[in-house]
Order: C-alpha cells, then sequence, then structure tokens
C-alpha cells in the first residue's frame, strides 16, 4: 500500500492525498487504439484536458475509485453531436468519455472504467483459485491413472509393515541392452576422482551403511548369468553438501544412464502424478495455528521397499579398496536418482 499526492499536471497548486494498492500492471495500455481529434467536436475546443496525450494509446500508472471520483468531481459538462465524446469538468482538467465513431465505422471507447472491472475480475478469480482444494484425481493424465491403479493393484506390505513397491513399466517398452561395462567405467573414474580429494574413505563409510542396514545386498550367484534384458546397471556419483546437518556426502544412482540399446531405467518406467501439496499450500497452512512444527524424516525414501522381482533392475558395481575385484550388487530400497520411483512412492507419504 502507498499514499501519495496526486495534482493536475498544469499545476501543483491543487493536490489530493490518495492510498493506493500497489499491484503489478493495473491494466493494458489506454486507448486501446489511437483516437483522433476531429474538426466537428467543437465543443472540445479551447478545454484544458488533464491528459493532452488522451488520444495516444499508453501505460496506465494509477487507477482512482469513484470515492475519489466524487471528490475531484466539479460541475462542468459539454456535450456535443452524436458520435463524439462527452465532457467532464475535473480537478485535474477536463476528462472524456463516451464513443467515438470514425470515419472507418470502428468504435473506440475512451472511457476505462470497464477494463479496469475486468482487471479486478481476474484478479478476484486468481485469489479463489488459490484458495480452492487440491484438484481430484479426475485431472490426472492417462499414464498418471495408470500408476495410481497400479500401485492401488501392486503394493504389500513387509512383516515391519513397509511398503513394497512394484515399478510401473510401460507396455511394450523397448528391451534393456548391456549396462555394466558403463556402471563399471563410471565407478572407475569415480574412485580416482575421490581418491585424489581424499574423500574415498567417507564415501566407503556411505555406502557401508547401505549394507549394513540391508538397503543394498550381494547379487546372488546364481542371478549373475541372467540376460541384459533382465538387468539394468546403475551407474554412480556423489553429491557433496558441506553445511548439511546430516549427511554431508550422499550416493546418487544415475536411472537415466542409456544402456547399449539406448534406453534407460527412468525410459522404462511411467511417471507418476506428484501428490504432495504445493509450496503455497504448504505455507498457507501456517495460518491455522499457533505454533507450526516441522520435523524430518531420515532415509524417508530408502524406507520404502523395491519388489523382489525388480530389484535386478537396480544393480551396481562397488569395491572397497582399489586391490579387490569389483563386484555385483543390488538395491533392495528405492534409490536416490530413480526420478520415477520417488514420484510414485509418493502416494503412499
Amino acid at each position: 500500500v502507498a499514499t501519495f499526492n496526486v495534482s493536475p499536471v498544469h499545476t501543483t497548486a491543487k493536490s489530493l492525498s490518495v492510498s493506493t494498492i500497489v499491484v503489478p500492471r493495473v491494466t493494458c495500455d489506454l486507448p486501446i487504439q489511437p483516437v483522433h481529434f476531429y474538426s466537428q467536436w467543437t465543443h472540445l475546443k479551447d478545454l484544458k484536458l488533464a491528459d493532452p496525450d488522451f488520444g495516444r494509446p499508453g501505460k496506465i500508472d494509477i487507477l482512482l475509485g469513484i470515492d475519489v471520483y466524487t471528490d475531484v468531481l466539479l460541475n462542468g459538462r459539454r456535450s456535443g453531436p452524436p458520435g463524439s465524446p462527452i465532457a467532464f469538468e475535473t480537478m485535474f482538467g477536463w476528462v472524456l468519455a463516451g464513443r467515438t465513431n470514425s470515419h472507418t465505422s470502428v468504435c473506440l471507447s475512451i472511457a476505462t472504467h470497464h477494463v479496469s472491472v475486468t482487471s479486478a475480475d481476474d484478479l478476484l478469480r486468481k485469489f479463489w483459485e488459490l484458495e480452492e482444494s487440491p484438484k481430484g484425481p479426475s485431472n490426472l493424465s492417462p499414464d498418471e491413472r495408470l500408476v495410481v491403479q497400479h500401485f492401488k493393484d501392486t503394493h504389500t506390505r513387509s512383516d515391519e509393515g513397509r511398503f513394497i513397491v512394484p515399478l510401473p513399466k510401460k507396455p511394450h517398452s523397448k528391451s534393456f541392452g548391456e549396462s555394466r561395462s558403463q556402471a563399471v567405467k563410471r565407478f572407475l573414474s569415480l574412485e580416482r576422482s575421490l581418491y585424489s580429494k581424499g574423500q574415498f574413505q567417507e564415501f566407503s563409510t556411505v555406502m557401508d551403511e547401505y549394507f549394513k542396514m540391508n538397503h543394498a545386498e550381494l547379487v546372488p550367484v546364481a542371478d549373475l548369468q541372467k540376460p541384459p534384458k533382465e538387468i539394468f546397471y546403475l551407474p554412480m556419483h556423489t553429491v557433496r553438501k558441506e553445511h548439511s546437518s546430516t549427511t554431508k556426502l550422499r550416493v546418487v544412482f544415475d536411472a537415466s544412464a542409456k544402456s547399449a540399446s539406448g534406453i534407460s531405467l527412468n525410459d522404462l518406467l511411467l511417471v507418476g502424478p506428484t501428490v504432495h501439496s504445493p509450496l503455497i499450500d504448504v505455507l498457507l497452512r501456517f495460518r491455522l495455528h499457533r505454533v507450526a512444527l516441522t520435523a524430518d524424516v531420515s532415509k524417508m525414501y530408502r524406507a520404502i521397499e523395491l519388489a523382489p522381482s525388480d530389484r535386478d533392475l537396480h544393480r551396481f558395481v562397488w569395491r572397497r579398496t582399489p586391490e579387490e575385484p569389483l563386484q555385483d550388487y543390488r538395491m533392495t530400497r528405492v534409490t536416490f536418482g530413480s526420478l520415477r520411483i520417488l514420484l510414485c512412492c509418493k502416494h503412499v507419504s
């Protein structure tokens, strides 16, 4: 909100104090088309207009309401022949209103109040939309509805009560090609980089946590001979946040890496809807109570188990020292980097 004085362009001797609401845009440029002053408008000659450039389209800086209009309106009024504007006297000078007929029979409106009302309606409509309840499942795309129905039909619970989520795969998708060689190449590059920075031990500690918590496991010998179309190796990289209050280094698996056939794990999966509340809705809920509480669920997505049939699609290679041979592991929990899996699992949050 801003308060300031408004005065005529001809003199500052007269002024009016007004309080206004500041908005990004009042309305469109007005008039919409140029208005020419015609010689037959004799009733407008010698008038000191509030806006000398009234006929030139331009930006509207201030919209004064009817409460101000009644204070600035004076007694003068002039009318002309049909098709010409009417002049009203105000403390700012004479203002024009009405409709004009040009030589091309195009009606041009000089009055601006009807445009301003439309703008206010638009603002009010946006406010109502913001306050509406979240829209229901009827607005989901066909693929999103498939993911929701897939989750309802296939998810189960473990003996501990954890959700077990099968992957929502696209029908008739192309098969995987060989993917292990790329995962090996990227691991060796990551290994060299972390050793050069003195960070490999921290990386090893994070990976050991995966194994101790049974979030990852060695691939059984019997499964090592599965064909490439039934398995997928995830290349990995690390993300480091020095200011993190919990884990400074995190391991991220690249589910968008392409196999030899040009297909990645993310290419195979359907994308589910984002079902958590938009940030603006979360902020608006702070109005409901006097005290707000926040919490952080540790390893939230890794609390969700992968279906045993899908774990071979989350293989990776790992070793603790460069002297050891690379071994094949697979994830047993939902994995950082598998973005489509995260979107699907938000239905259980």
